[in-house]
Parts: structure tokens; C-alpha cells; sequence
């Protein structure tokens, strides 16, 4: 908190991991701080908070339940006891925004008292919002929903790679598992939908898979007499579907630009 002609002063307080609060919270921790040290000053006739977080400004208007409500609950309150202790009588408080990493001086040395909460530093518990000290914030949903969804991810991964079919479909698509493969195949048809499922399980009629049920005497390629004809070959490696798998690259090249 910058005050004309007194300096600046600081409050620290950590809220711990991201497997429990969002950053959301933590700037929003970050308004309520202010606020804190703001309510104890006297004779103040105008004061500005600015922040680089229009999530926290837009939960500010907002009047329904939303991420950070405890927190957003009680700023809220802070406001209104501030404008009850002022003294002046035409007292002004404004929040607003700044864009973050914009070189402005107050800006700038939040985010290096951030850093030091970051890392541990604390203010003492009887210069803090009872708020903070007399009970654990609960933690945050959306927090936990993330972390749970990073846990599941790193199962998902080592379960893929210990699949019989993961040797074969990493060939075709190494970025699995991932959650871009259902993006890719949302607009498809069901017809559509079950020619990839075949590919990529490999059970299609190519000579490869026909060979192993006993539907075809030779698990060689027709078409090029040089290879077995299983789906990786089909897509990307025979000779007799060169053009079109030219024509494939390009699409794709065309996609990814």
C-alpha cells in the first residue's frame, strides 16, 4: 500500500498450494490485505486498488455464487466497514484494473512481495484480517478438480502405456492419451466414427487383421506386394496410395497452420 508522503506498506500471507486455492483466490486475498491495512488509516480522502486480475473485479459485480465466494463475501464487508470508519466525509474508494506486467511501479513491486509469500513469508497473525488467522480456508473445488484431473491424466498415461494396442496406435498418433483426440473426432459421423475405431484397433478389412481370422491366405498388401498390409502401412507407408497420402499431408499441413 503506497500512501503520499509515507512510503509503502506490506502485508504477507500465503494460502498454500495450488492442489487446494486458485490463483483466483490468492489475488482476491491479495484485494482483502489492502483493505486491511486501508481500514486502520485516518483523514484518507480518496483510495485506489488496482489489480491485474479482471476475474477478481468481474466476482466483485457479480451477485451469484462463483469461485473464491467465502473470499469475495468478505471483501465485500471490508468495503462496507471502511466506508462506516472513514473520516472524511466525502471518502472515494475505486478497484480497478491494470495490465499485468505493464511496468507501472506499484505493479511491479506487488508482484515481488507476491514472490515472497510465495516463498514462505508470512506477516505476523495480529496484523492480519481475523479472517485469515482464526480458521482454514476452505479449500477450493475448482482447485481440487484440477489437481484430481492431473492425478487421473498421469494414471491415464501409464495405463495407456502399458495397453497391448499402445505399441500400434503411437505409430499413428504419439500425442495420446490426450483430450485432443476428442475435439478431432467431434463433428464426425457415427459411419465415420466406426471406420476410426476399427483403425485404430486394427480390426479392419485389411490383410493384416483378415490373415489373422482366417478370412484372407496372405497378409501381404495387394496393392504394393511389398509390405504387410496392416493400418500404418495403409496410411502412410504403401507405394499404390503415395498421391493420396500426399494429399493427407497437406491437409494436415494446412490445419496445423
Amino acid at each position: 500500500m503506497y500512501k503520499q508522503g509515507q512510503g509503502t506498506k506490506t502485508l504477507h500471507y500465503s494460502l498454500g498450494s495450488l492442489d487446494e486455492h486458485t490463483v483466483i483466490e490468492a489475488e482476491a486475498v491479495g484485494v482483502m490485505l489492502v483493505l486491511h491495512m486501508l481500514g486502520y488509516e485516518r483523514d484518507v480522502k480518496s483510495a485506489s486498488i488496482y489489480l491485474d486480475n479482471q476475474v477478481v473485479l468481474g466476482a466483485l459485480e457479480i451477485c451469484k455464487p462463483k469461485p473464491a465466494q467465502t473470499i469475495i463475501d468478505e471483501i465485500i464487508m471490508q468495503v462496507e466497514n471502511i466506508w462506516k470508519w472513514a473520516r472524511h466525509p466525502a471518502f472515494r474508494l475505486e478497484i480497478g484494473w491494470v495490465k499485468g506486467h505493464s511496468g507501472v511501479e506499484g505493479n511491479e513491486k506487488a508482484d515481488e512481495e507476491a514472490k515472497e509469500a510465495e516463498n514462505g513469508r508470512m506477516s505476523q497473525a495480529c496484523n492480519l484480517p481475523s479472517f485469515l488467522t482464526e480458521g482454514k480456508l476452505p479449500k477450493s473445488i475448482s482447485a481440487q478438480r484440477q489437481a484430481f484431473n492431473v492425478v487421473m491424466m498421469e494414471r491415464w498415461k501409464t495405463e495407456w502405456k502399458g495397453s497391448p494396442h499402445y505399441a500400434r496406435i503411437s505409430r499413428i498418433d504419439p500425442t495420446l492419451p490426450s483430450q485432443r483426440f476428442r475435439k478431432l473426432i467431434k463433428g464426425l459421423s457415427r459411419a465415420q466414427a466406426s471406420i476410426l475405431t476399427q483403425l485404430r484397433m486394427g480390426h479392419i478389412p485389411l490383410n493384416k487383421y483378415l490373415f489373422r481370422i482366417g478370412k484372407a491366405n496372405d497378409l501381404t498388401c495387394a496393392a504394393c506386394q511389398q509390405d504387410e498390409e496392416s493400418v500404418h502401412h495403409y496410411l502412410f507407408d504403401c507405394l499404390a496410395w503415395k498421391h493420396e497420402h500426399w494429399h493427407m499431408g497437406s491437409w494436415e499441413t494446412r490445419q496445423s497452420c
